[in-house]
């Protein structure tokens, strides 16, 4: 956070990657999230995950799951609407399971949160 004010540069903030990492070192993805200064956040990347019980891997290979969804919404209520980049990077499926995965992004950027279940 220090080093984004201080450089005043661009982030890109993966929301499941904080929701990965945290997830795997017992940390509080919503503290993790309120450090960072959202005003120098231009793009959002969200994504599913492996969850194997004990740690998650940031593997890029399904739907986005509700946690990772709420935080976004956190992020988007706080920091107003950022570009988003949707990643699915193995097991891609139908055209149409991406396309709702990326109208439920726009739902939440649009501020229709209760809207984007």
């Amino acid at each position: 956070a220090r080093l984004a004010v201080e450089a005043d540069c661009a982030l890109l903030l993966d929301v499941n990657n904080v929701y990965v990492t945290c997830r795997n070192h017992d940390l509080d993805p919503v503290k993790y999230l309120d450090a960072i200064p959202l005003e120098h956040v231009v793009q959002i990347h969200l994504a599913g995950h492996t969850d194997n019980g004990t740690h998650c891997i940031d593997t890029h290979d399904g739907r986005v799951i509700d946690a990772v969804w709420d935080l976004y919404g956190r992020v988007i209520a706080r920091a107003g609407g950022r570009a988003t980049l949707l990643e699915w990077d193995a097991n891609i499926p139908k055209f149409s399971v991406l396309q709702q995965e990326v109208k439920k992004a726009a739902r939440f950027r649009n501020g229709l949160r209760e809207a984007a279940a």
